[in-house]
Parts: structure tokens; C-alpha cells; sequence
């Protein structure tokens, strides 16, 4: 079925087809070109950028959000799900997460932008052991780690909950630090994760790789 392409007015703008159903009888809208946060990031150390005869210096607050990154949902059958949204969106399985009988727990999904570098996962599909179904957590890129710490401690001065955090993940290696909202949902704050090509083949991986950290504190047991 094609479907119209139109221009959205909702923040962002951009490009949007109209909504569609999901397996998990979600309505899911698709938008693209959107505008994103691009800040000056003035003295930025890396062997292309050196900081030369200026001196770095942060200023305490909020993180500014970059762009949206990833979002995780928990559904009932996570193979059905993946499959709907790879013949819907061609999307491709960077990660899937066995349990020892060879059930797929979770999958890590990416978009597929062929030779042009994308994240490691955009979407997160998982059953959860309380076998709850829905929002999981939702994850918003900042512009570095100083951002990702002030922006922590910016939090913790307000009173906010930490749930997890700040350590590094191994399945796509950002450095990540979670909240919870006031109403009951996690946030994520992250910087620095892998990029992959169409060309990067599915990792089969245990549960051990999904909640593991490279460094950092442990999964909380309350996460799931």
C-alpha cells in the first residue's frame, strides 16, 4: 500500500506518512528530514578538532538534548513484532538476545541507510519477566559526557531519581545515566555509541550482553 507523503506540523517539521497499525496494535507515525539540535561545540578535543590555545570550560545546568535516540517497548512476542516492522520499515537486527531454549527475548533494531553510518539500535523490542506490555523507556542523545555528568547532577540538585547510571553499555556502548519522570517512566540520557552499516551482520547474544555494562554499576533489579 503507498501511502501519502506530507509536511508535519508538529515540532521537529519534516516530512510524515499518515499513521499506521503495528503487530502490537500500537499506531505508529513515520517521520523524516527532521530538525535537530546542533549545538556549537567550541573547543571539542579529537584528532580532527584539537583544542589549541583555548581553554574548556562547562557551566552547570540541564543537558540539551541533541535528538530523540531510541525508544524501548516491552510486547508479548517479540519475533511477530520485529517481523511487522521489518517488512513495514526494512529495518535490520543489529542484536538479538536469545534465552538458553533459543527464544528471542529482545531485539535491537536499526535502521537500514545501507553504507551511511546509523546507530547501533533505534527501536528496542523485549519481553519483560513481569510480562507487562509497553513503554519501556524512551533515550535522548547529549552532546558529550561533561553534558551527560552536569546534566545528572543538574538533576539530583532538583530532587530527581536516579535508576541507573552513569556506566557504559556493551550492546552499543553508549554512556548512559537513567531517571524517572515524575509520572512513572525512565529516561535516558546518553552520549557516545556505536554506528553500523547495512552491511554489519546480527549478533546472536545471552541476557548476560543485554544488561551488562562495560563499566559502571550493575542493572538494578527493579530495571526490568
Amino acid at each position: 500500500m503507498n501511502l501519502p507523503i506530507c509536511r508535519a506540523v508538529e515540532p521537529g517539521f519534516g516530512l510524515r506518512i499518515p499513521t499506521a497499525s503495528s503487530s502490537t496494535s500500537w499506531r505508529v507515525r513515520n517521520f523524516a528530514t527532521r530538525s535537530r539540535f546542533r549545538p556549537d561545540l567550541g573547543g571539542t578535543p579529537g584528532p580532527d578538532r584539537p583544542r589549541t590555545n583555548a581553554f574548556k570550560r562547562v557551566s552547570p545546568g540541564p543537558a540539551p538534548i541533541v535528538r530523540l535516540g531510541h525508544v524501548v517497548l516491552s510486547v508479548s512476542d517479540v519475533s511477530r513484532t520485529v517481523g511487522w516492522w521489518s517488512e513495514k520499515f526494512g529495518v535490520l537486527v543489529s542484536d538479538d538476545i536469545r534465552l538458553p531454549d533459543g527464544t528471542t527475548a529482545a531485539s535491537f533494531l536499526r535502521c537500514d541507510r545501507g553504507s551511511v553510518p546509523t546507530d547501533h539500535h533505534s527501536l528496542i523490542f523485549a519481553t519483560l519477566p513481569s510480562g507487562r506490555v509497553g513503554f519501556h523507556h524512551a533515550a535522548f542523545e547529549v552532546i558529550d559526557f561533561d553534558d551527560l555528568v552536569l546534566g545528572g547532577e543538574h538533576l539530583v540538585e532538583r530532587g530527581r531519581e536516579r535508576v541507573w547510571g552513569v556506566g557504559r553499555h556493551l550492546l552499543g556502548s553508549q554512556v548512559f545515566d537513567y531517571w524517572a519522570d515524575p509520572w512513572g517512566n525512565k529516561v535516558e540520557h546518553w552520549t557516545d555509541g556505536d554506528l553500523l552499516t547495512a552491511d554489519q551482520a546480527m549478533q546472536i547474544q545471552g541476557m548476560d550482553a543485554m544488561t551488562g555494562v562495560q563499566w559502571g554499576p550493575a542493572l538494578p533489579a527493579t530495571f526490568l
